[in-house]
């Protein structure tokens, strides 16, 4: 049985997303479904943080990208919350741009960094500008 190329876990109020292997646009509609799936069952929209690092050559294109931008465009969250994507390499970190780039949800904060200590600072750091990570 293949592995699924994503995996989708919680940390207290945080949504933690890895991707691993080829990643193929299909693969980013079933995330991006998946993650408002959880999401419906919360009564808040969780930050993401999104790690890159075990993704091997993205069979995705800015098609791709661009798309699943769009679907968020729309979207209307509980609240607005932080997108952290870790992207170690250098194609991986050009999708993430990309992303970031692209999105034009004023409820969503994207980040782009090399490593989780990173991402997870950037957090880190909102949290003590206002005593908790800002879910509303």
């Amino acid at each position: 049985m293949p592995l699924m190329p994503f995996v989708i876990t919680t940390q207290g109020d945080l949504l933690l997303i890895t991707l691993r292997g080829a990643f193929t646009g299909r693969d980013l509609v079933e995330l991006f479904n998946s993650v408002r799936e959880v999401e419906a069952r919360l009564p808040f929209s969780p930050h993401r943080l999104t790690d890159l690092t075990e993704a091997t050559g993205p069979a995705i294109t800015h098609h791709d990208i661009a798309h699943t931008v769009g679907l968020m465009k729309f979207i209307r969250y509980h609240n607005p919350h932080k997108s952290a994507v870790v992207a170690p390499g250098l194609l991986q970190y050009g999708f993430a741009r990309m992303f970031q780039m692209l999105n034009t949800n004023p409820q969503v904060e994207v980040g782009v960094f090399r490593d989780i200590s990173s991402a997870r600072l950037w957090f880190q750091e909102a949290e003590e500008k206002t005593g908790s990570l800002p879910l509303a």
